[in-house]
């Protein structure tokens, strides 16, 4: 019998993160490490992060653990046994000794550990309003069904999808970003030189040629206010080119020592998602919108421009 082992929710961290719609699969690594970052959650190379995207309320379910082994289970998901040949519609409650999972239609939706309340009115009003559904099924179960519940998994591995999860970036995707980074800052150095040699008039006359909002108050200000402006200059003209280069326009920035805010809109979301892969693990997106009445996204975010 292969050997699985099952991890408890109290020894996970698991939280919501709200979006506007299901991210493309091509940003959704990106997203789910910038929401870790918010988290304040640090990770290492025993670092396992699932997650699920629940449709009803447009809202990412992302849990970090850490272990060595690699074939493992969330436990909510032991509960996947029931549901194994059987097409059912009803939606069902869970609640075992440690945690709560709600299914619909057979499916995991939802699981949370229970940590204090486990009175069922109030885990059942809480599904109700979370996700305007009403539970058709309320099944309590102890221990040793839990146990039994394991022992039928484990019998039935084959039958099961395999259960994903992301690891922590590894070294190669490290060293490619270390090496494109350093390819990057070398020719903004070259670049900041050779437009330095020209004098600050040259410096001007190339912001005046970036059409974006309010850049020239804003840039003109941060070179009065920063005694190492030199050091701010080359990040800000990088910065306003890719913002030129990608049709984003620049909305608000608020330059600190560690991080600095930043609100920006596009006619579409890749585009402001594809800016901050640019910034990799150096951004965070704090909030991110679609405005009806404009036709575009909005995106508050951090970054790291002072170095």
């Amino acid at each position: 019998m292969t050997s699985i082992k099952f991890i408890e929710l109290k020894s996970v961290r698991t939280f919501l993160s709200e979006v506007n719609e299901e991210i493309n699969t091509k940003y959704i690594k990106n997203y789910i490490y910038t929401q870790i970052q918010s988290q304040n959650l640090t990770l290492d190379n025993t670092s396992k992060i699932h997650y699920t995207f629940i449709a009803k309320i447009n809202t990412y379910q992302i849990t970090v653990f850490n272990t060595n082994t690699n074939n493992i289970l969330l436990e909510p998901y032991v509960l996947n046994t029931l549901y194994l040949n059987k097409d059912t519609q009803s939606t069902d409650l869970y609640i075992c000794e440690n945690f709560f999972a709600f299914y619909e239609k057979g499916k995991m939706i939802f699981f949370k550990e229970i940590k204090e309340n486990k009175d069922q009115k109030d885990i059942v009003k809480y599904l109700n309003q979370t996700f305007s559904i009403q539970i058709e099924n309320v099944i309590e179960v102890d221990e040793q069904k839990f146990n039994i519940y394991k022992k039928e998994y484990l019998n039935n591995l084959k039958d099961f999808p395999k259960f994903t999860y992301m690891n922590k970036q590894n070294n190669n995707t490290a060293l490619y970003y270390l090496l494109y980074l350093v390819c990057v800052i070398g020719f903004f150095l070259f670049y900041f030189f050779h437009v330095a040699n020209q004098g600050n008039m040259e410096i001007s006359k190339d912001i005046k040629n970036i059409k974006l909002e309010n850049v020239k108050k804003d840039y003109l200000d941060l070179l009065e206010k920063y005694e190492d402006n030199e050091k701010i200059t080359p990040t800000l003209i990088t910065l306003f080119n890719l913002l030129d280069k990608n049709s984003i326009k620049l909305i608000n920035l608020k330059i600190a020592q560690n991080k600095s805010s930043i609100k920006i809109k596009a006619t579409s979301k890749e585009l402001l998602l594809n800016f901050l892969d640019f910034y990799d693990e150096n951004s965070v997106i704090n909030n991110m919108r679609f405005i009806k009445e404009e036709n575009c996204y909005e995106m508050y975010a951090t970054i790291k421009l002072h170095q």
